[in-house]
């Protein structure tokens, strides 16, 4: 749904909701990147790790 956003505004000239939204979909890159380190990570310690909820 970012993507489509961020091209939307792409066409209509719209750089700086472009770079917001570029912005916005590299954040949600880098924490989902990083949810997946951990989780992985925490497969290698034999499930030593807990997530609190």
């Amino acid at each position: 749904m970012l993507a489509h956003i961020r091209d939307s505004a792409r066409a209509l000239d719209a750089q700086a909701l472009e770079y917001c939204i570029d912005m916005a979909l590299q954040a949600v890159t880098s924490e989902l990147r990083d949810r997946r380190e951990f989780a992985a990570a925490g497969a290698d310690l034999g499930g030593g790790i807990r997530l609190l909820q």
